[in-house]
């Protein structure tokens, strides 16, 4: 079972969203080639952080942050370029 993660300071716990395997014209996508989401839903947020709060969905910068085990990314707020919504 994952650990839960309560990020401190200026970091974010985000959950990106899910990036289509199969184009519009039916080309079958393998995991190795698809690129992470730039957008995500926020799990959680550390201290100092105003911004953002658990829940909110945020674009943030392409291949930024610390991925986990789980998938999941830690932030910091800096990378996060706006609230969705």
């Amino acid at each position: 079972m994952a650990q839960k993660i309560n990020p401190i300071n200026g970091w974010i716990h985000v959950q990106p969203e899910k990036k289509e395997t199969v184009t519009k014209g039916g080309i079958i996508i393998p995991e190795p080639s698809q690129k992470r989401s730039p957008k995500g839903t926020v799990l959680a947020a550390g201290l100092n952080v105003e911004e953002v709060k658990e829940g909110d969905s945020v674009l943030y910068l392409q291949n930024t942050g610390l991925e986990q085990e789980d998938g999941t990314l830690l932030l910091k707020i800096e990378n996060v370029l706006a609230k969705l919504g």
